[in-house]
């Protein structure tokens, strides 16, 4: 989450101080390094620009290390001189080790001290893809990079902006107009409409009103008095990792001969905030800055360390910065999927000088996002997330990162919030990782979330926001945003104040302090390109206002894989996946996708391949193949590869189902406690015995209780982007007759079920915790009784943790019979879990107490 909305005071009251201290140059010269950062690059460059024409220098530079005091090269001399002001020298840096190089720069002949500048130099090894075979069941593949393809032939990859819908009441109702708005809760109703709670504000931060809109067309906005009810297909899930801190922590600083290992899991990263003479407990800490917690059970808080990094915004006329140096853009602790490796994100400030110092902006340095990352708690390496590159504007810096993971955390994926200072506007790019340090872009990628014309609701600002509900919905997903209609150096001279009339032109006057002109100051900037006069700079910034916004794009859209020409191909290493496989891929009329499945030498298995091939036309979210004419549903079992030929379309997912089914169409069987009999992935811990009759399972046990017959081959997990369907037909054989299905089974005494009463039109959501039964949902309103005999199919969604949709049809499959579909387990008793089968018997029956047809489980 971003906090550069914190401390603007101390900011703007140091926007002098810094400049003085770091717009360093000589009577003859201005130099500085080209990029404030070298990642991966093997050549740096230095960029001198002459006072005057007529002046003819000898330049020399000389390299040392900061830290270890390593001399990388020799000394280099440079001549300057011809009509042209601006020239480049290129400084071989293949052989440096990665470091901090003061770079000091002397114009022979001049007494004066050398300038001295930065040439920061890191390497950052990606992760070695594995060969495979990879087990994917159940599970996304993405095409944003090769992890998982062998070959690829004329395959090209790009970003598709997010569109970009604001929610403006106010066009009809221009009372609620505020300077100040935000998306508070929003969801899909029964009715296709789309609920969104506002909160509004003053500038200040006094809150005006808190009101409910709708709308059908994502264009026009209703007021409404209270919100209708969500539909159950609308899905909601939290991306944000929230960490709140102990209510009384007892704070005391680590001892490793005391307290043994770090617990990473409980480590947290907490901000001292932008008050000074801060006090942990009786450890002082340094204000405006991140220190590494173990926030134990309990409330003990212990401190591991030294701060991670402390804002710093002087920098000497010497210094090129360190890496602890930050500013207040940061970004969430992230804990790696083995549990191994914690990482967090925050600015780095680095010093700049002329000709690469934007002198109207309100920081003087560059602010450049690092990946700090820890294997023990106490011990942090940092990396530069994301260094400008020679194709970026060279005023290019980061104001911080959202992130969330797919493909059950193998794939991380980032909202990458960029600050374009030479314009002064603020966006937002996509970024990916499949280890959380090292982090690509997608060559030549689009901003995701884009500025708009002047005037715009989005000209200054387009950015994620503090709220990280992510809505999918309809072949979309919807998230909130914010965005402000004005740029960066109007928003920090008019935040949080609510009266605006101060700003004039001479205020902005004194404000740039002379460097409103000049070849540095503001006139000669690209601002200047959308206004006439100061005085129209005054009246839009008058204007500053946050317009609550949704992001809109095409569900698992970020980035889609196409032909550079008309017809690609991509062969995947091998897969380890036994189910079906849906497809998120747009053709263009004449265009197709075509699936095969090869075995593990790349031979081509028959059913598959060939005219037995899969092929996909048009434009689907996940839509599922088949082969053989529609014959074969599931891939097979074994190892394969998959070869993907593409032509005149975008692929941008596959969905490898793994459904888990069982029709029951076998052999009858006696009945028997011994669960081999019905199938290997049956298993059960009760007494109960099972037969297969007549293409269904039956149950029948004599001594009252809750019994579960378990389906082992796939887990039921919900939450965290993933979820799962359950479902079966069940009927009840006497009356009185429970019968239902379990999901989130731990074992015998611990389970979630959805049952229904045969003979009655009682229904329940129930949870099992240690052997004791107790209802989450109870209702008797079902439309019609169960009649005893009747099969009727009960289905369970779950997408969100403790939180499940359930529906109990009729044998038809038109009706659904019980009116309230949704329930939560409050205790948040279980996650994970395998699905199956339930009964709860009676003492004595003459017929078979339950059962059972069509069992399905798939996860999501």
């Amino acid at each position: 989450m971003m906090h550069w909305f914190s401390g603007i005071t101390v900011l703007l009251n140091l926007f002098f101080a810094v400049e003085t201290a770091s717009a360093v140059q000589t009577d003859q010269l201005n130099v500085e390094s080209r990029l404030p950062a070298y990642l991966n690059t093997d050549t740096a460059i230095m960029v001198f620009e002459r006072h005057s024409a007529d002046d003819v220098m000898s330049v020399t530079m000389s390299f040392q290390e900061q830290n270890t005091l390593q001399v990388p090269a020799p000394p280099q001399t440079v001549t300057l001189s011809g009509p042209g002001l601006r020239s480049e020298e290129l400084i071989d840096i293949s052989s440096w080790p990665d470091g901090e190089y003061k770079v000091f720069v002397s114009v022979d002949g001049d007494a004066a001290e050398p300038l001295v500048r930065g040439i920061r130099k890191q390497t950052i090894i990606p992760p070695e893809p594995p060969d495979g075979p990879f087990s994917v069941g159940g599970d996304k593949m993405f095409f944003v990079d090769d992890w998982y393809l062998e070959q690829t032939r004329g395959l090209k990859r790009e970003v598709h902006p997010a569109e970009l819908v604001p929610v403006e009441p106010w066009n009809s109702r221009p009372e609620l107009k505020c300077p100040r708005n935000s998306i508070q809760s929003f969801w899909m109703d029964s009715n296709g409409k789309l609920n969104v709670e506002i909160l509004a504000q003053t500038a200040s931060r006094q809150t005006v009103s808190n009101y409910w809109v709708q709308s059908t067309d994502l264009e026009n906005w209703t007021v409404v008095s209270a919100p209708a009810a969500r539909h159950k297909d609308c899905s909601l899930v939290n991306l944000s990792t929230p960490s709140t801190a102990p209510a009384n922590p007892i704070y005391r600083r680590y001892d490793p001969a005391v307290d043994g290992e770090v617990d990473l899991s409980q480590v947290r990263v907490r901000w001292s905030g932008t008050e000074e003479n801060v006090m942990w407990g009786d450890i002082p800490i340094p204000y405006r800055s991140r220190i590494a917690v173990w926030e134990k059970p309990g409330g003990e808080v212990l401190i591991l360390g030294d701060p991670i990094t402390i804002d710093k915004h002087l920098f000497a006329l010497d210094e090129i910065g360190t890496w602890a140096d930050s500013n207040d853009n940061f970004g969430e602790a992230r804990l790696s999927r083995d549990g191994k490796t914690l990482s967090c994100y925050q600015s780095r400030l680095i010093p700049r000088h002329d000709p690469f110092l934007v002198h109207y902006d309100n920081n003087l340095a560059e602010r450049i996002m690092v990946t700090w990352s820890t294997t023990n708690g106490v011990n942090w390496t940092p990396r530069f997330f994301d260094a400008p590159t020679l194709d970026d504007p060279w005023s290019t810096q980061h104001y911080g990162v959202d992130m969330w993971y797919e493909e059950d955390r193998r794939l991380e994926f980032a909202y990458h919030k960029i600050y374009d200072v030479q314009r002064q506007k603020v966006y937002t790019e996509l970024a990916y990782s499949r280890d959380g340090i090292c982090w690509n872009r997608v060559p030549g990628g689009e901003p995701f979330l884009r500025n708009g014309a002047p005037g715009t609701f989005n000209y200054g600002y387009s950015i994620t926001t503090g709220n990280r509900t992510r809505m999918s919905w309809d072949r979309y997903c919807y998230e909130p945003m914010q965005c402000i209609n004005v740029l960066h150096f109007m928003f920090m001279s008019v935040y949080s104040k609510d009266d605006r009339s101060f700003v004039t032109p001479e205020f902005y006057a004194d404000r740039f302090d002379g460097r409103m002109v000049g070849e540095y100051g503001v006139e000669n900037s690209p601002v200047m390109n959308w206004y006439d006069s100061w005085q129209e700079i005054c009246d839009m910034t008058k204007t500053q206002m946050f317009t609550p916004v949704f992001m809109r794009y095409r569900q698992d859209g970020w980035i889609g894989a196409s032909p550079e020409q008309c017809q690609a191909e991509i062969i995947t290493k091998p897969l380890l996946v036994a189910g079906g496989l849906s497809i998120n891929a747009a053709t263009d009329p004449d265009g197709c996708i075509v699936v095969e499945v090869l075995d593990t030498y790349g031979n081509e298995l028959a059913e598959y391949c060939g005219q037995n091939a899969a092929v996909f036309k048009g434009d689907d979210v996940y839509a599922p193949l088949s082969w053989s004419n529609g014959g074969v549903m599931n891939l097979p079992s074994a190892p394969v590869k998959l070869r993907i030929s593409l032509e005149k379309a975008e692929l941008f997912t596959l969905k490898f189902n793994d459904e888990v089914q069982d029709s029951f169409d076998r052999a009858d069987t006696t009945f028997s406690s011994n669960t081999e009999v019905i199938g290997d992935e049956w298993t059960s811990e009760s007494p109960v015995n099972w037969a297969l009759q007549n293409g269904m399972l039956a149950a029948d046990y004599n001594v009252a209780g809750e019994y579960v017959l378990q389906h082992t081959a796939q887990e039921t997990i919900s939450g965290d982007g993933r979820g799962f369907d359950v479902s079966a037909d069940v009927a009840g054989m006497f009356t009185y007759a429970w019968g239902g299905v379990v999901f989130n089974y731990q074992d015998q005494d611990n389970f979630y079920a959805v049952r229904f009463r045969a003979g009655t039109r009682w229904y329940q959501l129930v949870r099992v915790v240690n052997g004791v039964i107790s209802a989450c949902v109870t209702k008797e309103d079902a439309l019609t009784e169960f009649s005893v005999g009747t099969l009727y199919t009960i289905r369970v969604r779950s997408t969100e943790e403790y939180q499940f949709n359930f529906e109990i049809t009729d044998p038809a499959g038109t009706a659904i019979l019980n009116p309230t579909t949704e329930g939560k387990d409050a205790a948040q008793n279980f996650t994970g879990g395998a699905a199956g089968l339930y009964v709860r018997s009676a003492s004595s029956s003459d017929v078979p107490d339950v059962l059972f047809d069509n069992f399905s489980v798939m996860m999501h």
